[in-house]
């Protein structure tokens, strides 16, 4: 009995694990997926306490290695390709979000003036 028990259990972990991987990439096999692709792009701005030769240091202050970005990094934030910045502190620093939300708002409508380029179109 103890045996069969045993068997059972291993076709179950067996089993549970294939689901396991299926439910992580369900459509692997569908035509244009890229089973193999990976993100290389710059996705969060971050300033690294030990990378201050290539961002020119933090204007807020650092927390666990990472900037809290102060006024003095708007210039970097907004030159950023990334879309998307880590850390702000509203109580320390509270112009340095007040500023970058002003400039969003600010890029969101003068897109909406600018005339579509055929570029754009896939």
């Amino acid at each position: 009995m103890k045996a069969k028990g045993r068997i059972l259990r291993r076709r179950r972990k067996r089993e549970g694990a294939v689901v396991a991987q299926d439910r992580l990439c369900p459509l692997h096999s569908v035509p244009g997926s890229m089973p193999n692709a990976s993100w290389t792009g710059n996705l969060r701005a971050i300033k690294w306490i030990d990378m201050e030769d290539k961002h020119g240091g933090c204007h807020g202050h650092y927390v666990h290695g990472i900037c809290i970005y102060g006024n003095g990094d708007l210039r970097w934030l907004v030159n950023s390709p990334s879309l998307f910045a880590n850390k702000f502190e509203l109580n320390t620093y509270p112009l340095t979000v007040e500023c970058l939300e002003l400039r969003l708002r600010e890029r969101t409508l003068n897109q909406s003036e600018t005339a579509i380029q055929p570029s754009w179109y896939f």
